[in-house]
């Protein structure tokens, strides 16, 4: 796995370390990026999904931090994904379609706005996008659709429950995309 060390003889294979210090992981995503995107090829598209969490802050950080490693800078997909309202009947007796779209562009543009904010100030361009979906699947289909290279982002979201161990969006991501995951811890 990326960032992975073999465990030293002796050591048992569940004792595998996956912490690097900053400076290996540096060497490791600059050659990684070397690979998938050689001199003459198109830009590199980088999608960063988001929830507002301190796990996707830190995931935004990172990505500012490690912008200059690139021979040109990346192209940054920011997306929020907020879950569909569950369909209830006669919710339209009360809740107009028009209530139910902001209350969606609310919540994402609150999932974006630290994103969004570290971005700016760092002066890096960027895309931003509002998807509503499962979370996960949504997230994956979005790299697909856009053509992006890698998916850069955080280990936990804002769910108590999913925060266990690696989050449960974090997991499915892994399982179901086929490009490069860049996890922040």
């Amino acid at each position: 796995a990326f960032g992975a060390q073999r465990p030293a003889s002796g050591d048992s294979e569940s004792s595998l370390s996956v912490r690097k210090n900053r400076d290996e992981f540096a060497t490791d995503l600059r050659q990684f990026c070397c690979r998938i995107h050689p001199e003459g090829t198109a830009m590199l598209k980088i999608l960063l999904p988001v929830d507002g969490s301190p796990s996707a802050v830190r995931a935004t950080e990172s990505l500012i931090e490690t912008i200059g490693w690139y021979r040109e800078a990346p192209s940054i997909e920011l997306v929020s994904v907020h879950l569909p309202v569950p369909r209830v009947p006669n919710l339209g007796s009360f809740v107009s379609k028009e209530m139910i779209r902001k209350y969606y562009d609310d919540e994402c543009a609150a999932m974006l706005a630290p994103s969004v904010k570290l971005l700016d100030a760092a002066g890096v361009p960027y895309t931003s996008h509002a998807l509503t979906g499962p979370i996960a699947e949504t997230i994956v289909q979005q790299a697909k659709e856009s053509g992006s290279n890698m998916i850069y982002m955080g280990t936990r979201g804002m769910s108590a429950l999913a925060n266990m161990a690696l989050g449960s969006v974090t997991t499915r991501v892994l399982h179901l995309c086929r490009i490069p995951v860049v996890l922040i811890h």
